[in-house]
């Protein structure tokens, strides 16, 4: 618990660093699309690629399957709450696709995977990249014809699914599978890439939220529903059933993890494509950023 909180003030004063710098006009709009692009396609692929080479895990490759399996289990968990818990609000307002999204999807590679690196290392890492595909999956296509009002049909959207994490993440699996192992450079570079992660991304959460007005986004009640179920229903629904026969210590702690972390903004990305209501997803962001700094040592003190 000390040692979760140690992290987590680290990385929440990185946060509070990104959002007075914009908030002072030194991080910018344009700082912040440029850093947000080098963290999720250069730093992050180091970090991913850095859980599998740097150490290959001490896991027989025939456990691949369970795994994955667990970690498809995961989402697929999240996914459900979300989409229950969204439902009683479909009648009731326009945003329940947004609700319903920012309640199912986590924010895995962006807060996710720098507490999990900063925990568990390389391992917790890889289990947590396992969680792009089903994540993916959900998100664009399901995801999507929600965010359209269920216009159209379910289709795959293959160029939006393929991203440079999703691609990483299939790379890390088959040197895993195959023990594959990589140049020294090789190793160096992806832990030399790897290392800006953590900070990068938390200096980029803390500027895209100095855009956001806080007391609009505080005074919208909707937002607070997303947030208790990403925050507490989420972390919770996976405990009770991973913790049923998940026996791996670092593999249960890091789905309730990544159970737990804020809502995803891809979401937010999402809307603004297909003309939804961006604004609230801006503001539910925000909310379940901030309330996740006391929710996540308090869920995983207590499920941990």
């Amino acid at each position: 618990m000390q040692i979760l909180i140690s992290k987590l003030a680290i990385l929440l004063f990185m946060i509070i660093l990104g959002y007075v710098g914009a908030r002072k006009g030194i991080f910018n709009e344009a700082f912040t699309k440029t850093a947000s692009s080098l963290t999720i396609n250069v730093f992050l692929i180091g970090t991913i690629l850095s859980s599998v080479i740097t150490d290959i895990p001490d896991i027989p490759a025939s456990s691949l399957g369970w795994m994955v399996l667990i970690t498809a289990i995961d989402i697929a968990l999240c996914c459900v709450v979300g989409i229950l818990g969204a439902l009683p609000f479909r009648k009731r307002t326009d945003k329940e696709p947004l609700i319903m999204l920012l309640a199912a999807l986590p924010n895995s590679m962006f807060v996710g995977a720098p507490i999990v690196q900063e925990l568990y290392g390389g391992m917790g890492v890889f289990y947590l990249v396992l969680t792009c595909l089903p994540f993916n999956l959900f998100l664009y296509t399901y995801g999507v014809w929600r965010l359209e009002q269920g216009s159209g049909s379910v289709k795959f959207q293959l160029r939006e699914m393929v991203t440079p994490p999703l691609i990483s993440s299939l790379a890390a699996l088959l040197i895993f599978a195959f023990r594959i192992r990589m140049p020294d450079i090789v190793v160096d570079l992806c832990e030399l890439l790897g290392g800006a992660t953590s900070p990068m991304s938390m200096l980029v959460i803390g500027a895209s939220l100095g855009s956001v007005k806080l007391f609009d986004a505080l005074r919208q009640p909707l937002t607070y529903v997303a947030a208790f179920l990403r925050l507490i229903v989420c972390p919770l629904v996976v405990w009770l059933v991973l913790s049923m026969f998940v026996t791996d210590e670092v593999l249960l702690s890091t789905m309730i993890i990544n159970a737990s972390v804020p809502s995803a903004v891809i979401v937010t990305v999402l809307a603004i494509q297909h003309e939804n209501d961006a604004q609230f997803s801006s503001e539910a962001v925000l909310v379940t950023m901030l309330l996740s700094m006391i929710t996540m040592p308090v869920v995983t003190w207590l499920l941990i």
